[in-house]
């Protein structure tokens, strides 16, 4: 008798060929994603119209120049579908006259540019990629430098400067010299008056490590996207906006230097130097005498008063700008960038220890004995007082004078009132206000001040340290960075340090001043 052979597919095979035809379906199913007719129909359509209504504008700018004779500032141009800024107060339909009434909705003319203001994702990853400014990246700037920061904001008086290894050269604001923090190269400006400025980006960070330690740990820093701190949640998690100084305890937490009362920043402006004395007016240069023997009070009026003096060429209006003296949050938002890896990388900033509070200066070490021979700013030794390790950072941060800040402890002691009613009595957004405390952990009350999370106690207790004495009873004020000696030790100064004082004018105490500054009044 013959066998009948039965034929089919095993088990196995049938397995391994489900396997394969999933394999492949799930290949078509990418491609058709990555290669949607659809989809890509929408960018075409999307990208054509947004080009015609550039070409237009472009159109626009060019007639308007040549009308006027080329006396026509094309920057000034604003337009929205309801107002204009310029010709009549022109809507942007008006401009743009081929815009229809959504795309209306979704653009704005700022600065003679097209700026897309829509919400959704695809489209503005689309005008990003043919180079039409987005509203939530238009203060962001990624081409300056591998990372991209804050563009520095500028007003009137001041001018972009870099250093060409000789002397500083004025440029402009599109000049790749200018900056490069991935490089710790940090954007300069100077004032009408020769004042010179850093600009800190805003950003968001976390402590690693060395949270509430004496012992110096790791900050990691990531720069917002103009007021967007959330902007790579999806790397890095959500931003802990939490107000006390455990927000920052190994997880991403908002940094409060950069919001002033009900405004978001962008970034701040911080004096390069120790302040110093001319005539009765701050200026901000290296190789003179720090202004001291200035009290608290005195020290706020004089930096508010920057505001509408035309010294610094900004005008008299006060308007689009706003100075004021160095708050403990700002003091912190330069501490934690410096030491990041994109200032000093954990290593310690050198102390200035001029025995005559010369700005600027440093000795043959980071923590050296006293001294009037000193090295200045751009030597081999002198910018390793800096931030960055290089001549493009903030110097005078270690030793030096105390520095006073816009801080102080509320207790209601006779101090506050006499040595600084001006700070008491000034809006909130100018100061930081810290409860009474009946122990150290008190302090933790705030974040990004350098003060709970970088030391652990009193006395030397501060990162590489630094001093660490909080105010108390008649004591009620804070000063920073220490000086170039006092009771404890010459390591005592530093970046990290903090100090309890009563706002009295004293030869060993000096400030510093903040500019901020924005289309409107602050």
């Amino acid at each position: 008798m013959q066998m009948k052979t039965k034929k089919g597919i095993s088990l196995i095979v049938l397995v391994i060929t489900i396997i394969v035809i999933m394999i492949l379906a799930g290949e078509v199913i990418m491609s058709l994603s990555r290669n949607n007719p659809i989809s890509a129909a929408s960018e075409a359509n999307f990208k054509s119209r947004l080009s015609e209504y550039n070409n237009e504008l472009m159109l626009y700018l060019s007639s308007e120049y040549s009308n006027t004779g080329g006396t026509v500032d094309l920057s000034t141009i604003d337009a929205t579908k309801t107002t204009g800024s310029y010709g009549g107060g022109k809507t942007i339909q008006q401009i743009v006259t081929s815009m229809n009434n959504t795309d209306a909705t979704k653009y704005v003319i700022q600065q003679g540019k097209l700026v897309y203001t829509g919400t959704d994702v695809n489209e503005s990853e689309w005008v990003n990629n043919i180079g039409v400014q987005d509203s939530q990246s238009t203060d962001y700037v990624s081409t300056m430098g591998v990372v991209g920061v804050n563009k520095p904001k500028l007003i009137t008086g001041m001018v972009p400067i870099y250093w060409n290894g000789f002397v500083w050269i004025n440029t402009t604001e599109i000049d790749t010299n200018w900056y490069d923090y991935n490089n710790k190269k940090w954007a300069n400006a100077q004032t009408a008056d020769g004042s010179m400025w850093i600009w800190i980006p805003r950003y968001v960070y976390k402590m690693s490590s060395g949270w509430n330690t004496a012992t110096a740990g790791i900050i990691d820093i990531q720069f917002s996207k103009g007021i967007n701190d959330n902007w790579n949640s999806s790397l890095i998690g959500g931003i802990n906006t939490e107000v006390g100084a455990s927000a920052s305890n190994g997880t991403w937490t908002n940094q409060p230097a950069f919001t002033f009362g009900t405004t978001e920043l962008t970034g701040i402006w911080v004096a390069k130097f120790e302040a110093s004395n001319n005539s009765g007016k701050v200026k901000v240069i290296p190789n003179v005498t720090s202004w001291r023997n200035i009290s608290e009070n005195d020290v706020f009026n004089t930096c508010r008063l920057m505001e509408t003096d035309n010294t610094y060429g900004w005008g008299t209006t006060g308007v689009g700008i706003d100075t004021h003296m160095m708050k403990n949050v700002e003091w912190g938002a330069v501490a934690y960038l410096t030491h990041s890896k994109y200032g000093r990388n954990g290593q310690e900033v050198w102390i200035n220890p001029d025995i005559n509070f010369i700005t600027g200066r440093a000795g043959i070490s980071v923590s050296p004995v006293i001294t009037a021979t000193t090295d200045s700013y751009e030597t081999v030794n002198g910018v390793n007082a800096s931030t960055t390790g290089n001549i493009y950072g903030i110097y005078d941060m270690a030793g030096g004078a105390f520095e006073f800040t816009a801080a102080y402890v509320n207790n209601g002691d006779s101090s506050l009132l006499d040595y600084g009613s001006s700070v008491v009595n000034a809006p909130i957004q100018y100061k930081d206000v810290y409860n009474p405390i009946t122990s150290f952990s008190n302090l933790s009350q705030k974040k990004g001040d350098a003060i709970y999370e970088t030391s652990i106690g009193w006395g030397q207790s501060a990162w590489f340290s630094d001093i660490s004495e909080w105010p108390g009873t008649t004591y009620v004020f804070f000063n920073r960075g220490s000086f170039y000696h006092n009771s404890f030790s010459e390591s005592a100064g530093g970046m990290f340090a903090y100090n309890d004082d009563w706002g009295y004018a004293l030869p060993d105490t000096s400030f510093r001043p903040i500019i901020l500054v924005s289309g409107n009044s602050l």
